[in-house]
């Protein structure tokens, strides 16, 4: 399972929409062959940050999703609400 680590910066509107968008994205995700899951973490040492966590199946999986129209329509939405581009960390267990 590969697992995508972001980081996103936003407005004070965006933290406000921010749960209604992880929302969407959830809905959005779940129709993506290959996806397994999405959890919105908290950092306990810095709660204020925002991060997700998404999980796919394979490298393939990951790469019909990102370049998907669902993806750019989503990172849209999100887009006029960011001070940054997003951080991401693409993961994989070792073991």
């Amino acid at each position: 399972m590969l697992t995508v680590f972001a980081e996103h910066y936003l407005t004070p509107e965006g933290r406000m929409y921010f749960p209604n968008w992880t929302t969407e994205l959830g809905q959005a995700l779940t129709s993506c062959r290959g996806f397994q899951k999405l959890e919105v973490v908290e950092d306990v040492e810095r709660p204020d940050r925002l991060l997700l966590l998404l999980g796919f199946e394979d490298t393939e999986s990951l790469m019909r999703w990102s370049s998907s129209q669902e993806h750019r329509r989503l990172a849209a939405l999100l887009e006029r609400h960011q001070l940054r581009k997003p951080y991401t960390q693409l993961l994989a267990a070792t073991g």
